[in-house]
């Protein structure tokens, strides 16, 4: 705390959040890229396990009650699979523009 008091009298309030552009950046497309493998991956298991693997739907709105009622066992996995799919994807887009940028 004594810090922010420093930082604040000494440079103003504009210092203490003056890194805060870089850091939205990267997460932002982080947090976007897992939600959309959570909800792909989530919804491709659905069509699996309740539907059958038909792909097909009744119509009558039963699909989506049982998936709420009784999720699949590997629902839990769709959130393993989104993390580490967000985390590994920034990583191998930084690495190909270092050796693109040093050839």
């Amino acid at each position: 705390m004594q810090a922010a008091s420093k930082i604040y009298r000494e440079e103003g309030a504009r210092a203490l959040v003056h890194g805060m552009g870089p850091t939205l950046l990267g997460i932002v497309p982080y947090a976007g890229l897992s939600f959309m493998t959570f909800e792909t991956l989530k919804s491709r298991i659905r069509r699996r396990v309740v539907d059958g693997g038909g792909g097909g739907s009744t119509g009558d709105g039963q699909n989506e009650v049982r998936w709420h009622s009784a999720p699949s066992p590997l629902a839990p996995n769709c959130d393993y699979v989104s993390c580490r799919r967000a985390h590994l994807t920034p990583f191998i887009v930084v690495l190909l523009l270092v050796l693109l940028s040093a050839s």
